[in-house]
C-alpha cells in the first residue's frame, strides 16, 4: 500500500484555494485543481476521497474530504 505523499496533498489543497480565490468556487473544478497541482484528477480522489464539503467561514475556504 502506497503512503500519503504530503507535498501532493498540500499541492491539492494549495491549488483549490488558490482557484476559488482567483475564479470563484462555482467555476473551480476538480480537473483544474489537478492541472493546477500538476498531478491527475485521480490522484486527487486517490489521496482525499471524495470532497464532500466546502464551506466559506470566517474568510477561509474549507474543504472537508471524506476518506
Amino acid at each position: 500500500m502506497r503512503h500519503k505523499d504530503e507535498k501532493k496533498n498540500e499541492s491539492i489543497f494549495q491549488a483549490a484555494i488558490d482557484l476559488i480565490n482567483e475564479i470563484g468556487l462555482a467555476e473551480t473544478s476538480m480537473s483544474k485543481i489537478a492541472k493546477k497541482a500538476n498531478v491527475s484528477s485521480s490522484t486527487i480522489y486517490v489521496l482525499l476521497g471524495v470532497v464532500n464539503n466546502c464551506t466559506y467561514t470566517n474568510g477561509c475556504w474549507c474543504l472537508c474530504a471524506r476518506a
